[in-house]
């Protein structure tokens, strides 16, 4: 996994270059248990796009972009696609904030450790990984100058369909 170092400057919140630099690279193996009890391991995961998304509950960015995110699990349900996220919260904040906020991806608790693995140092972070676990791209979830929720639907979808036709 590359190293990477950025100045916090402001062309760094607008545009984060660093992201880029991942694409093409090797995502880093996790094994993990979700909220629900369900064991995943990155390693375990064949001919599948994964969709990873990293996020914590007083991130109102990352909040914003649950309704673009469960849509486009609703749209990829019957295909390939894995959507895993890491949430920086512990199962009871999660278990909680969970029943106001709805959000249909496989959840994770007290991920930091994870967040830390991909270098994660500003949320909500989308990563889209191709069948052989290499990374299509990396995503800010406030990208856009003016996001509103459903604008990180049409930032993150064309890279799944992306690594759905390699």
């Amino acid at each position: 996994w590359k190293q990477w170092k950025t100045s916090f400057g402001s062309s760094y919140f607008e545009s984060f270059p660093y992201l880029d630099t991942y694409i093409g690279c090797n995502a880093p193996s996790f094994e993990i248990t979700t909220i629900t009890g369900k064991k995943i391991s990155l390693d375990k995961i064949r001919d599948k796009v994964i969709v990873l998304n990293f996020w914590y509950t007083s991130c109102a960015a990352c909040i914003r972009e649950f309704n673009a995110l469960n849509k486009l699990v609703d749209e990829f349900s019957s295909q390939q696609v894995e959507f895993i996220s890491f949430a920086l919260d512990d199962k009871s904040k999660l278990d909680t904030f969970l029943i106001k906020h709805p959000f249909k991806y496989e959840v994770v608790a007290s991920a930091k450790s994870i967040a830390d693995l991909y270098q994660v140092e500003v949320d909500p972070v989308s990563v889209v990984l191709d069948k052989n676990h290499k990374v299509v791209k990396m995503l800010h979830g406030s990208m856009s100058k003016h996001p509103t929720g459903m604008e990180n639907y049409d930032l993150i979808k064309p890279f799944i369909v992306e690594a759905l036709n390699k």
